[in-house]
């Protein structure tokens, strides 16, 4: 039966269901134009962002204080010894907790040309430079170490693992379990190098994986998260 033949009260109920119809299709329509507008918001937001990030990264770096590179290279030229690197640094370096977070803004691991500018830095900046003064010495093998904490109120860790006399140590600046400005050396004692890791780790931490960077770039790099070359896996305690 058309329209035309409905009585009064039944195009009533006819108009209003058509209505009903139209303000669903509308409803429809507007929500899946809203979600594909908020997409594109979201997608550009997250573009602005990273871009943002990327310009605070450059910004900080471009900002740390550098030492004169005949320094540096004067300073890894002096350095003969595992034993050498770790008092160099703790005479020269005050290492302190959540350094990049209170000066920087950001987690940022300084080459041994910007440790050496800033004269403080955190336990990964120590670790760096350590391996750094030694890389020209091929009577010594370091390896950079990131030690996952098993607390996530306790931040993670960085340390080196050193070989000397084919056996290992492990050199560790502002141990988080001691306090602040707390080194230790350990000695060479470990016949590999993931005996001394787990030797030192105890049961603080849940995983380790050591870290690649080339020697140019500990040495004058910037920004080194940004500069690892390659990782090992993810090795658990």
């Amino acid at each position: 039966m058309g329209v035309d033949g409905l009585s009064d009260e039944e195009f009533e109920c006819f108009l209003q269901k058509e209505q009903k119809k139209n303000k669903r299709k509308r409803i429809i329509l507007g929500i899946s134009a809203s979600a594909a507008v908020l997409g594109i918001y979201a997608a550009g937001g997250y573009a602005i962002c990273k871009h943002a990030e990327r310009m605070h990264e450059g910004m900080i770096e471009n900002a740390i204080p550098r030492m004169p590179i005949e320094e540096v290279i004067a300073i890894v030229d002096e350095v003969k010894s595992p034993l050498e690197a770790f008092a160099r640094l703790n005479k020269d370096i005050k290492f302190s907790p959540q350094f990049d977070l209170n000066h920087l803004g950001m987690d940022y691991w300084a080459s041994l040309q910007e440790t050496y500018g800033m004269l403080q830095g955190e336990c990964e900046d120590g670790a760096i430079a350590f391996k750094a003064m030694l890389s020209d010495n091929p009577e010594y093998q370091v390896e950079l170490v990131y030690l996952q904490s098993k607390k996530e109120n306790i931040p993670s860790h960085m340390i080196a693992a050193y070989s000397e006399g084919g056996l290992w140590g492990i050199v560790s600046f502002n141990n988080i379990e001691e306090g602040e400005n707390v080194s230790r050396l350990f000695a060479p004692v470990y016949t590999t190098m993931q005996n001394a890791i787990e030797s030192y780790a105890e049961d603080r931490f849940k995983s380790w994986r050591t870290v690649e960077i080339s020697s140019s770039s500990l040495i004058s790099g910037r920004n080194l998260a940004n500069r690892v070359e390659s990782s090992s896996g993810e090795h658990r305690f």
